[in-house]
């Protein structure tokens, strides 16, 4: 309705809205009431022609009253009825308020004359009832007329004229007490009608302006609302464009690390790697800073090991405390449980960075980790973490706002990196999210603790979330080889690709690089390969939609399925589930080294994909694995079964062709087609598929090729049938 109102009267923000809508509202409310108006007239009207009818002396003069209160009410109709029908961007025009006027006067100036035909002199009761409907008449006027006072007025006046005029023309001993009476009765009457309206447009104009502050609020909500998705949109975008190069410098770096460097070359190429990993480290606590500020950062569950996330961990940082020669030490309470389901890759990021601090901050001493089990339950386990350290501590004042965003420790600390100052910042706002609070305990020139309680929950083997697996053998990558293995890498990025290039190069993978969409599909079509690797963002279309294609083809040519991993930028929650919806089947999140790029590879390729394209297709072959994986006998039911019933069914639908028994013929292809999917025999089965679809057409023109194909494809399988 509020985007009627505007149509109607303009913009919100233009200077003269607030009056404008505060007449169309009284505009229709008007007419809203002008239906119960026209009703009550009429009735008043016909109870004081029932009562008074037959006192009238001049029956012309009361059938003229008549016809001219029916034209006037049909006036009034036509205007209601106009103004109801009107776009609610013509409602305020003023020709309907101008027909609105016009019968309110005419409405006035017929009730005035009412008096004189219906108050007939020398019968006081006459006198006294038609006074009397003309003062329900002018009453019942203010809850309609209140609105437009002008109207009002014009209409009491006409009623009081009436009333005063036929007063004086009677000229009795009761003329001048009713005159005044009357006088009295009207003044009150339009003192009451201003208040009511002057009370109305007041409400009017606050509840208008309440509404408009309120409309006025959810588009300021809505615009930072979009102004907050296009800068997370904005972030994305660079974060994955700084990445693209970065994960290429990386993978560069790793390369140049196993080769015959001597010892000032790998000294340089690791403080670039270590620059670069810093860089991504920014880039990340920013895209993660901003997924919470915009509420779309939501945690996963998986099941994990609590004690190996906390002994990785503590594992992965104490080269940067050996650097600066700090003793770090982990006390692990024995009672931590086996398996918990929680967020492990967030709470990673929790320790991660708290530690990475305490590291930072701390010129020597210690830095320690204490995980403590306050309580546990058959719903909850309550982990007490805690990270302290011996560094410089953290006066009062800087404790109350280092939690905040892009907020440093303290200013004076000289180190040789600052970061964005956002780690604590997403840590509070994760654990928030994980409904626990961190608290700080320190003390200048002593140190620093921060702790917080974990509420994770026991893992039950009766529980119904499924414990994780993955998508290939558990088998070790040490014994697995990967020679052999023909990759398709679509990657557009020069250093990405060269770096991927030459981490498969180093894992004896067959691997074709290419750098747009239609030589993939052209490659896929020419030649057979185990896996594609597609480099891509979830926010680009090209990829997708060339997914999409692949799926579709391989669907439509049924040939086996190719896994594909895309690469991208992004990662955590949901990123999975958006790829397996566009097709793909998993994703490696940049940057990454050539043992994540392995792990994948291990995980998704398919050894036995070429295999099963030289294969016959006469019958799929992964039927017929599925069928036999039931026992031996089972199979060979089944093929004697297909052996004598498909020639007897072949038959009876040639025979229902030639007739033109259409009934039958369905039958027996709907039951030829069951056994033949039953049996993987797909071309069979969709021929048969095609024949029940031309049966469904007026003329069935094609039934006799695609019987004659029919017959064709059923003696391949059968011959295939009998090798068996």
């Amino acid at each position: 309705s509020k985007m009627k109102r505007e149509n109607a009267v303009g913009d919100a923000r233009e200077p003269g809205y607030l009056p404008k809508m505060l007449q169309l509202e009284k505009t229709r409310l008007l007419f809203k009431s002008l239906k119960y108006s026209i009703a009550g007239n009429l009735v008043i009207g016909v109870l004081l022609t029932a009562f008074l009818g037959q006192s009238v002396q001049n029956t012309s003069a009361l059938l003229m009253w008549w016809v001219a209160f029916i034209c006037i009410s049909l006036l009034r109709v036509f205007a209601y009825s106009g103004f109801r029908k009107a776009l609610p961007e013509r409602q305020h025009d003023a020709l309907w308020l101008r027909l609105f006027s016009i019968s309110v006067w005419l409405m006035g100036a017929l009730w005035a004359t009412s008096f004189w035909i219906f108050g007939m002199p020398g019968s006081l009761e006459c006198m006294y009832l038609a006074l009397l409907a003309i003062i329900i008449v002018s009453g019942g006027a203010i809850t309609v007329l209140s609105y437009q006072f002008s109207l009002l007025i014009v209409f009491e006046s006409l009623l009081f004229a009436g009333v005063v005029s036929r007063l004086l023309w009677l000229n009795d001993v009761y003329t001048a007490p009713l005159i005044g009476l009357s006088l009295l009765f009207y003044g009150f009457m339009l003192v009451g009608g201003y208040l009511v309206g002057k009370n109305f447009s007041q409400g009017m104009r606050l509840r208008m302006m309440a509404e408009n502050n309120q409309y006025e609020l959810q588009r300021a909500r809505d615009e930072a609302m979009a102004a907050s998705r296009i800068k997370g949109e904005i972030l994305a975008t660079l974060g994955h464009e700084i990445k693209t190069p970065v994960n290429g410098v990386l993978g560069m770096a790793d390369l140049l690390l196993d080769s015959s460097l001597d010892t000032r070359q790998k000294h340089l190429v690791n403080a670039i790697r270590c620059s670069s990993e810093a860089l991504l480290g920014v880039i990340d606590h920013v895209l993660d800073y901003s997924s919470i500020e915009s509420g779309k950062l939501e945690l996963r569950e998986e099941l994990f090991n609590p004690r190996q996330l906390l002994e990785d961990v503590v594992d992965m940082m104490r080269i940067p405390a050996r650097d600066k020669q700090l003793r770090l030490t982990a006390n692990l309470a024995r009672s931590l449980p086996l398996q918990v389901w929680g967020d492990p890759v967030r709470l990673r990021q929790i320790l991660v960075n708290l530690l990475g601090n305490a590291i930072r901050y701390t010129l020597q001493g210690e830095v320690s980790l204490d995980a403590n089990v306050l309580w546990e339950s058959d719903h909850d386990v309550a982990v007490q973490i805690a990270v302290s350290d011996t560094g410089p501590g953290i006066s009062q004042h800087r404790q109350e706002v280092i939690f905040r965003p892009f907020e440093q420790a303290e200013d004076e600390v000289n180190d040789s990196h600052h970061g964005p100052g956002l780690g604590l910042s997403i840590v509070r706002e994760l654990l928030q999210l994980m409904d626990s609070e961190i608290t700080l305990d320190s003390v200048v020139d002593e140190g620093s603790r921060f702790s917080f309680v974990l509420h994770l929950r026991p893992h039950k083997r009766s529980s119904e979330l499924p414990v994780p697996a993955t998508h290939s053998e558990e088998v070790s990558g040490d014994v697995v080889s990967l020679e052999g293995l023909k990759v398709l890498l679509l990657e557009r990025d020069p250093a990405n690709r060269k770096a991927a290039l030459a981490m498969l190069a180093n894992l004896h993978v067959d691997v074709q690089a290419l750098t747009n969409a239609a030589d993939v599909m052209k490659a896929l079509e020419d030649h057979c390969y185990h896996l594609l690797l597609l480099g891509c963002q979830m926010s680009e279309t090209g990829g997708i939609a060339m997914v999409g294609s692949i799926r579709q083809h391989e669907q439509a040519t049924r040939k086996p399925r190719i896994p594909i991993v895309a690469i991208t930028p992004e990662a955590g929650r949901g990123v999975g589930s958006r790829l397996r919806a566009a097709g793909m089947d998993g994703y490696l999140a940049k940057p990454f080294d050539s043992g994540m790029l392995r792990e994948k590879l291990l995980q998704w390729v398919d050894r036995m994909r070429c295999k099963r394209m030289k294969q016959d297709t006469v019958i799929n072959p992964t039927v017929f694995e599925q069928l036999g994986a039931n026992g031996p006998e089972r199979l060979r039911n089944v093929i004697t079964l297909y052996l004598w019933s498909a020639p007897d069914q072949l038959e009876a639908i040639s025979t229902a062709v030639s007739d033109g028994n259409r009934e039958k013929a369905r039958e027996a292809i709907q039951k030829l087609k069951l056994a033949s999917e039953s049996l993987g025999a797909e071309k069979a089965a969709a021929l048969c598929e095609r024949m029940e679809a031309e049966y469904g057409k007026e003329e069935s023109v094609m039934l006799p090729q695609l019987l004659a194909e029919l017959q064709q494809a059923v003696d391949r399988v059968i011959a295939v049938l009998r090798k068996q």
